[in-house]
């Protein structure tokens, strides 16, 4: 995304989340907190696209549309907000 800022952790995890009888996700996820005020560049080979939201209204879609985000960015999000 071409973002250069200065990072800092503020939270490690690990967790568990079976999606069905033969695949799911193990993972120590560490979460690092920084600030950007700059140009975004998308790699089309990572991205399709980005946007900028409020924290709260990232929290209020996250709740009436569970099922378009990854169980640990739920997780990550009760933590930060």
């Amino acid at each position: 995304m071409g973002v250069k800022t200065d990072l800092k952790e503020a939270f490690k995890f690990i967790y568990k989340a079976k999606y069905d009888k033969t695949w799911g996700e193990h993972e120590l996820d560490c979460v690092f907190i920084g600030e950007y005020d700059g140009k975004v560049k998308i790699d089309p080979d990572e991205a399709d696209d980005y946007k900028w939201v409020k924290i709260s209204d990232l929290a209020k879609d996250i709740k009436e549309n569970p099922q378009i985000y990854t169980p640990w960015f739920g997780i990550i999000l009760s933590r930060l907000h």
